[in-house]
């Protein structure tokens, strides 16, 4: 199958080039396509923060033994910066990668 690209000059009317996302736990804005400093690629795929405080809330998830969900009942549940980690960053297979990766990117 072959991806249609726009002509240079053009912008794909499809997809936003830049949108707005807010971390829920340090409030942090960043807009798509701008690049993170604090990112690093491993076999799983891309490992990103917004900034140290995402970080430690990240590391604080990941560390946990016994996670607690906590939405309002009737709420929406995947208000939680915590609910869209990807899952491999959520298993507790990978807790001990993720937490190194963690260390080494606070080490750069």
């Amino acid at each position: 199958m072959a991806m249609q690209t726009p002509a240079p000059g053009e912008e794909d009317k499809r997809w936003p080039t830049r949108f707005r996302t807010t971390c829920s736990s340090c409030h942090r804005v960043n807009l798509a396509g701008s690049k993170l400093w604090l990112s690093t690629e491993t076999r799983h795929g891309l490992f990103y923060a917004y900034n140290f405080d995402h970080l430690d809330h990240i590391e604080a998830y990941v560390r946990a033994t016994l996670r607690k969900v906590a939405f309002e009942p009737g709420g929406i549940r995947n208000q939680a910066v915590t609910s869209r980690l990807p899952p491999w960053v959520k298993s507790a297979k990978n807790r001990a990668e993720v937490l190194k990766t963690i260390d080494r990117m606070r080490r750069r």
